[in-house]
């Protein structure tokens, strides 16, 4: 048998086979996946452009179900409608920011030019206004005002006759009070010596001129003018003017330095509340409605009974130093019922 024919198809036939099952390498670097083809692509373009994820979805990736392709479509449409959505909401706001901006520059704008052209206008007006006549009358000086220039409260008629001087001064009753006040002051802490008397009268007279804008003669002259006429000084204040700040005020008699006061309060909380606003009668009377100008005030009050009729409920007497203490705020009125004299309270209201 010719076996070396055999032989020889034998290694023709394996030879061929090899052939076929070992491509060369460049049939295997065609056979690869491009960059678009694969699936990481895919979802990079899915998010960031999803149309173009959907075209390549249908178009690239053909192995893919048609069911996977359908909710994979649905999906990224959606997510591309929303990011639609989101995106337009931004630029109708970032309009509208940018539109109030516009209106509030153009409205700044305009405040501005229409400033300017007021200033314009006004100072124009100004140059072509013609300048007023000046005052060229002197400031009056303390005390040289006319009598009738006072008001009916602080007037007082003056004897021009015995008081000429004092008459063309014509000061106020709160200047001729307070300058006799503290005269009366200065004088308790009169010095013994008489060396020194002189002395501390002239810094009296001093000290007064300065706190009330006159001369030192003028206040010696009007301290001695209140001295003389305390009575008229004192009575040139309305005592129908009075006002109480717990009841009603009823009456005011004035004898001299002393003022006699009467009012009409009413029952309080406790007992002790309705002594206690009598006491803050006082202290306004004398802290706003002048009444530190005498140096006696004697205050009573009445109230209506349960039977109908009015009686006293409290009398007291505030003498010149407790006045002079109320004042000045060194007293309170809630401690005027330890200094003032002759304290008389009803009985029912001690209790």
């Amino acid at each position: 048998m010719d076996t070396s024919g055999d032989q020889d198809r034998l290694l023709h036939r394996n030879n061929c086979s090899r052939v076929v099952a070992d491509p060369p390498d460049e049939r295997r670097s065609v056979m690869e996946k491009k960059f678009y083809q694969k699936a990481w692509f895919l979802w990079v373009c899915g998010i960031l452009l999803p149309p173009i994820g959907i075209i390549l979805l249908w178009t690239v990736h053909k192995d893919k179900s048609k069911v996977f392709k359908g909710v994979v479509t649905a999906v990224l449409a959606f997510w591309f409608v929303i990011a639609l959505a989101v995106n337009g909401g931004s630029s109708d706001k970032t309009a509208k920011e940018d539109d109030a901006v516009e209106e509030t520059v153009t409205e700044q704008s305009s405040a501005i030019e229409e400033g300017k052209e007021s200033q314009a206008t006004e100072e124009n007006t100004v140059a072509t206004e013609e300048p007023e006549a000046q005052d060229t009358e002197e400031p009056e000086k303390p005390g040289d005002a006319d009598a009738s220039e006072n008001t009916t409260e602080d007037k007082i008629n003056i004897d021009l006759e015995q008081w000429p001087e004092l008459a063309k001064l014509n000061p106020s009753k709160e200047v001729m009070l307070g300058i006799y006040n503290d005269y009366e002051a200065a004088w308790e802490s009169y010095p013994e010596d008489v060396n020194e008397a002189s002395a501390y009268e002239e810094q009296v007279a001093k000290d007064a001129a300065e706190k009330y804008g006159v001369t030192a003669e003028q206040a010696d002259m009007i301290y001695g003018y209140v001295t003389m006429n305390y009575d008229k000084v004192v009575g040139a204040q309305d005592k129908s003017s009075y006002k109480m700040k717990f009841g009603e005020f009823l009456e005011a008699n004035g004898t001299g330095s002393t003022i006699v006061i009467k009012a009409k309060i009413e029952s309080n909380l406790t007992n002790k509340m309705t002594i206690e606003q009598n006491y803050y009668n006082v202290g306004d009377l004398i802290k706003n409605q002048g009444m530190d100008a005498y140096e006696e005030i004697q205050y009573w009050a009445v109230a209506d009974m349960q039977d109908g009729s009015e009686a006293k409920v409290i009398s007291f007497t505030v003498p010149k130093d407790v006045i002079q203490g109320v004042a000045a705020e060194r007293i309170f009125e809630n401690q005027l019922g330890d200094y003032v004299e002759d304290l008389w309270i009803l009985p029912s209201l001690r209790e």
